[in-house]
């Protein structure tokens, strides 16, 4: 018996470091007039550390840079723990990325490690009203919050909410314009995801909850290795919005694919974290801090 749960835990390590490892995998698309994207699943593992060799060219003509970044709207925060052969500026204030830009040196590689943290912080913007947070919205949010609850347990019913609308069914070409939070709820009907996502940070907001939308591009494992391998930007768009909500800390919900809090569905949530211009190579990996 012993043995066999032995045998049963080393088979569950196991398995936690290969899904570890799976979700921890890289993208790299190369374009001639871009440069190098790394893209990274966020969200995987709370901490971890990014260590980045870019090799130089050996031109001194070109132009060099390497940005780490990610969107703001994430709650992941990045710290340089070190970083050879170039100087660095935070990006400006009035980007919609927060990170480091890197100019190597010429004729110079270029080191960094740069450690990646799930915020502790949140602000007023947080809680920002925008214009769709209307009457239907409040209403809806009062009919679904108790107010003796913890801000977890009401993100949840508004998850249970919005994960249950059922979708409009259309086949669409082209973009779409998205539907209103306020339409979602009139009509019970979602068009896209961003539809969910927003509905379920203003439902959020108007319950007091702090709350954010996030974007980034979704990959099964299929298309994982497939574009592994090909090394080249996608022919088609992977782009995917889903939430992020605050109760002494943030915590994750998709109401569209499915994901709430530690339960979360679908973990391969990438984002282009790594953009490199004037450099012969990348090489990106990621550990556990």
């Amino acid at each position: 018996m012993i043995i066999f749960l032995t045998f049963l835990c080393g088979l569950e390590h196991f398995y936690i470091r290969m899904q570890i490892a799976l979700l921890m995998q890289q993208l790299v698309f190369v374009n001639k007039e871009y440069g190098t994207w790394v893209f990274l699943p966020l969200y995987s593992e709370k901490d971890w550390i990014l260590d980045i060799h870019a090799k130089a060219t050996g031109s001194k003509r070109k132009r060099r840079e390497v940005e780490i970044s990610l969107e703001k709207s994430s709650p992941l925060e990045l710290e340089i723990l070190s970083a050879e052969g170039s100087g660095f500026s935070v990006l400006d204030a009035d980007s919609f990325r927060k990170g480091y830009v890197f100019n190597p040196f010429p004729s110079s590689d270029f080191y960094a490690s740069i450690r990646f943290s799930l915020s502790g912080d949140y602000g007023p913007e947080d809680l920002g009203e925008d214009g769709h947070i209307g009457k239907s919205v409040r209403d809806k949010s009062t009919s679904l919050v108790d107010k003796d609850d913890s801000p977890y347990e009401n993100a949840r019913r508004i998850y249970d909410y919005v994960f249950g609308i059922p979708s409009t069914g259309e086949k669409l070409v082209g973009p779409a314009k998205p539907m209103t939070p306020a339409q979602v709820i009139k009509s019970n009907k979602a068009r896209k995801c961003v539809c969910r996502a927003e509905l379920f940070k203003d439902l959020c907001i108007a319950s007091g909850i702090s709350a954010r939308e996030l974007s980034g591009e979704v990959y099964g494992d299929n298309l994982i290795l497939k574009y592994q391998n090909q090394k080249r930007r996608p022919t088609h768009g992977r782009g995917h919005a889903f939430a992020t909500f605050y109760d002494n800390g943030w915590h994750l919900a998709d109401p569209t694919l499915g994901g709430f809090g530690s339960s979360f569905r679908a973990l391969n949530y990438y984002e282009k974290v790594v953009a490199a211009i004037g450099m012969e190579s990348i090489d990106a990996a990621v550990r556990k801090d």
